[in-house]
């Protein structure tokens, strides 16, 4: 299968598996703790690089700190492009602390980051009370190893 015909069987089937949520019952992300149990991987990085791939922007981050998740000074990572997929919408330049989806059961190291809106990925300006939990990062190849 074409990794596009891929990305847009994922996309359909994570659109028809969040049904219809009103306002009210619009889910909490877990804590940063949960988050990174569950997490692919968690960083904080600066986007380099977005590309349109269809369905998906594709988004490369130079990386700073990490506390899970491959290891290397870049990152790239996929999102939906629509709204309606619940896409992250990163801004060229700006840094940002990101959580990505866990990987399904059945994937390898090889499956491809993905992150949305429904998870913790924020700008890094207001991540202050997540990285004070998530605590330090993990010291390696990923670059400053400060918090």
């Amino acid at each position: 299968m074409s990794s596009m015909r891929l990305i847009s069987a994922w996309l359909v089937t994570c659109a028809l598996s969040m049904g219809p949520v009103s306002a009210e019952e619009e889910p909490t992300p877990p804590g940063p703790q949960e988050a990174l149990k569950n997490a692919s991987a968690v960083f904080v990085g600066k986007v380099t690089a977005r590309e349109r791939e269809g369905a998906v922007n594709a988004v490369t981050f130079e990386v700073s700190k990490s506390w899970k998740g491959p290891r290397g000074k870049t990152i790239k990572l996929l999102t939906p492009t629509s709204g309606a997929f619940d896409g992250y919408r990163f801004r060229d330049g700006e840094t940002y602390l990101v959580y990505c989806l866990p990987r399904r059961e059945d994937a390898d190291e090889s499956a491809p980051l993905w992150t949305n809106g429904k998870t913790r990925t924020c700008p890094l300006s207001e991540a202050d009370a997540d990285i004070e939990e998530l605590g330090e990062p993990r010291a390696d190849d990923a670059g400053d190893s400060s918090p």
